[in-house]
């Protein structure tokens, strides 16, 4: 089964192409969100262009809103 069709109504689709060097198509689970220190990268993968960080933005502060609104 591909992962793609695990897609909730809060994830991002992001199709892997030449500007964004993913190694996949890949899911942004935005609920699930986690915090690393940088200096623990070992190398990127992919990079997100404006338009899909504008989209991921405005996902996560409509979870976090949700959240504070309980």
């Amino acid at each position: 089964k591909n992962k793609t069709n695990w897609i909730g109504k809060d994830d991002i689709f992001v199709k892997r192409d030449k500007e964004n060097h993913l190694l996949n198509d890949s899911i942004l689970k935005t609920q699930h969100l986690s915090t690393f220190d940088k200096r623990r990268v070992k190398k990127y993968i992919g990079k997100l262009d404006r338009k899909m960080m504008e989209i991921l933005k405005r996902k996560i502060i409509q979870n976090l809103a949700m959240d504070f609104s309980l």
